[in-house]
């Protein structure tokens, strides 16, 4: 009784894995070509809140 559920477990434990790193290289991806086109674009391109850096961490870096 107890090998099948370990089983299933190992299996799906595996495919979140798999899933996680895929959603860090979209997100990678997309960080990094958001970057470039507002390296090329500039301040016509607006501005995605969750691809720039928030108040709270540019404050935690002055107050070091």
């Amino acid at each position: 009784m107890k090998v099948q559920p370990e089983r299933e477990k190992r299996a799906m434990t595996k495919l979140w894995k798999e899933r996680e790193k895929q959603i860090d290289r979209v997100v990678e991806n997309t960080s990094g070509m958001y970057g470039d086109f507002k390296g090329v674009i500039g301040a016509a391109l607006k501005d995605i809140d969750t691809l720039e850096l928030s108040d709270g961490l540019e404050d935690e870096d002055t107050d070091e």
